[in-house]
């Protein structure tokens, strides 16, 4: 037996030895979930990685929340979508919390809550930076003068993103963990403007040192929100295991809501070492695996074996890969340029080979999952380098000794480029060989330039660049491009990294955000995906299709495009034949 073989096989028998221990042991009605690392904290207000949410998810709730059953939204703590009132100078979004809900019996949950959750975004002091940029657009909250069921949030735009966003968000009891209510001394609105002042406030510096305290993330008498299940153990780098409340409000409300929580218990295994995760999943020992490589997950679909307990799936994602190019630079400042490198790139080459054909090609940043808003008349730049060559000849560009060249309001340029992507990441370098060898083929040279993540951020940031590959994921609820699209963040330290932009683009990405017509977001948004297409600062290949396994022993699981692609909490057991 290899060395690499026998080292996996004690790495498995490890883990089994910590799984069969009663703190991680199963019950019968039990799924277990593959995490590939740790969360940094389990309190939702001091995220900084995905795997909070994760897990998270499962014991608070928002007012919002998405339905994996139509890819859309529904009410979560809310009885209803909010309603939008416009105000002077801003707006009103309207909500009220089921009167069914609280945190235990005896605690509804209310407004004050709300607010509560909203101040931990903005109090100074607080591990809050991620949140306090994510919802800068909330400006205030509106008590109900009578029913501390009843508030509106109040912002400056109407847009209607905001029906959404102003729901998205995880709300925490304001008496666990605020119990002397040292937060309420500031109204919210003063806050947002930064109107308050903390220095010597010493029952507030105690609130902060608990709530930055990361032994306050772990303590099971604090991580217990409204969902059905709270934390019982959290085990680094084994497991986290959240059990089902004995008494839980969402029992009483019809299945039409789509509140449910079936499993008694939802087990987090975290397993760092995807190998030795593959050889838990085809050994039984996890319930549910995602993020499986094409590769593996072809090779699943193949054992006879394993489909006998499991079932795969593939859902469509708002995730894509794509090229930037630098407009900033003379030789690509024309869209003719860019428009002829879009065509020395063989797509489906591309996800052959990375993906083993489980992805789809991508026209724009929209998803074909999200038909309504997906431009379908755009036609993908096919492979072509001849046409890629009658391209650069049309602008101007002359091969001569092996050379591109022009002349450019009398400068020469030279047609010749540099691809920079993350180490380390097989999909991008795959890419990156491809459009090499097919620049190469009609005289373009190019050289690649791997680099460490955080250098690549801070040379497209800088804009010292050429072409890089990289990842976005896009929100099918949410279209404010302005961060990435709009000529406004096209300055150094902005995300527009391409430069893209024109008057009428920028016009776009403005009137989207504000025009709450969802007729008039159709047009918008195929009008602006064209424009992208002509003007090819970004090319894109293709989305990510994502690759899960769940054991058949349940029924009632709903796949979808959105994230985490699954809802645990419908999961249902088979009956015993």
């Amino acid at each position: 037996m290899r060395l690499h073989t026998v080292l996996i096989l004690l790495a498995f028998l490890s883990l089994s030895g910590c799984f069969s221990s009663d703190e991680g042991a199963e019950s019968v009605n039990s799924v277990s979930v593959r995490l590939a690392q740790n969360p940094e904290t389990l309190n939702p207000v001091s995220y900084v990685d995905q795997y909070t949410f994760r897990v998270s998810n499962y014991i608070y709730q928002s007012l919002l929340t998405i339905d994996h059953r139509n890819n859309g939204i529904r009410p979560q703590l809310a009885v209803d979508l909010p309603t939008v009132e416009a105000v002077d100078s801003g707006f009103l979004y309207h909500y009220e919390i089921r009167p069914e809900a609280n945190w235990s019996p005896g605690h509804p949950v209310t407004s004050e809550d709300v607010a509560f959750t909203i101040k931990l975004f903005f109090l100074p002091r607080l591990n809050n930076d991620k949140a306090s940029v994510d919802y800068q657009f909330i400006r205030g909250l509106v008590p109900h003068p009578t029913n501390p069921k009843k508030f509106a949030i109040y912002c400056e735009s109407g847009a209607d993103d905001l029906k959404l966003l102003t729901g998205d968000f995880l709300i925490l009891p304001r008496h666990l963990f605020d119990n002397e209510n040292v937060t309420g001394q500031w109204p919210l609105h003063d806050l947002v403007a930064g109107k308050i002042d903390t220095q010597g406030n010493a029952p507030y510096d105690r609130f902060v040192r608990k709530f930055n305290d990361p032994a306050t993330s772990r303590d099971s008498t604090m991580i217990t929100g409204s969902h059905a299940y709270h934390l019982v153990a959290w085990e680094t780098d084994k497991y986290i295991t959240l059990k089902r409340k004995k008494e839980w409000w969402g029992d009483k409300l019809p299945a039409s809501s789509g509140i449910s929580a079936k499993p008694d218990e939802i087990i987090f295994r975290i397993i760092p070492d995807y190998n030795t995760s593959l050889l838990m999943l085809k050994a039984g020992r996890i319930d549910l695996m995602d993020n499986i490589t094409s590769s593996d997950f072809r090779q699943l679909k193949k054992d006879k074996a394993f489909l006998q307990n499991y079932s795969l799936y593939s859902p469509s994602t708002y995730k894509f890969i794509y090229l930037g190019l630098n407009d900033r630079l003379p030789k690509l400042a024309d869209s003719d340029t860019r428009r002829a490198l879009a065509h020395l790139l063989d797509v489906s080459q591309i996800i052959e080979l990375n993906e083993y054909g489980i992805a789809q090609p991508a026209t724009g940043m929209i998803s074909p999952a999200d038909s309504a808003h997906f431009n379908d008349n755009i036609v993908p730049y096919p492979y072509n380098p001849e046409r890629a060559r009658a391209i650069l000849e049309d602008a101007g560009w002359q091969q001569k000794d092996g050379t591109w060249t022009r002349e450019k309001r009398g400068t020469k340029q030279e047609l010749g480029f540099v691809i920079t992507y993350k180490s380390g990441t097989p999909a991008y370098e795959t890419i990156a060989l491809i459009l090499q060898e097919a620049a190469a083929s009609i005289g373009i040279k190019t050289e690649l330039k791997p680099v460490e993540g955080a250098v690549l951020s801070e040379s497209l940031r800088n804009h010292e660049f050429e072409i890089f590959i990289g990842a976005l994921r896009g929100n099918p609820f949410a279209y404010d491009f302005r961060p990435i699209l709009h000529t406004d963040a096209s300055g150094k330290g902005g995300y527009n990294y391409t430069g893209f932009g024109t008057t009428e683009s920028d016009s776009l990405v403005d009137t989207i955000v504000k025009d709450t017509s969802a007729t008039n977001r159709v047009n918008y948004l195929y009008r602006l995906q064209e424009i992208l297409h002509e003007e090819a600062n970004i090319i894109y290949l293709y989305f990510i299709q994502d690759k899960i396994a769940i054991h058949s022993r349940f029924t009632n699981v709903t796949i979808s495009s959105l994230q985490p692609g699954y809802e645990l909490t419908n999961f249902t057991l088979k009956e015993e034949d």
